[in-house]
């Protein structure tokens, strides 16, 4: 996946690889995934479902998330939360 390196470039392949690998990944796992915000230079996501509150949440963002987050936006600081109420407007991929 080549990346355009604005932030609309950044976004959308954030989007891309939350709603063709990591969504369907952790929906395996009972979870839920949010894209909060994505730019170039943060990259927010909330994981809901069964992973809220999860004590393994923090494992699933450094060893999956985060890795394959690099590949679409590489300079980009991630963030991670997790809760039963996702973040206001935020849809879940499906």
């Amino acid at each position: 996946m080549t990346v355009d390196d604005s932030a609309f470039g950044i976004r959308q392949a954030v989007e891309e690889l939350c709603r063709k690998v990591l969504a369907p990944l952790l929906r395996k796992d009972g979870g839920t995934l949010y894209l909060v915000e994505a730019t170039n230079e943060i990259v927010r996501l909330h994981l809901g479902g069964e992973l809220a509150g999860c004590p393994s949440a923090e494992l699933t963002k450094r060893v999956m998330l985060e890795p394959l987050i690099r590949h679409a936006a590489p300079r980009a600081q991630i963030e991670v939360t997790t809760g039963f109420r996702p973040p206001a407007g935020i849809e879940p991929f499906e």
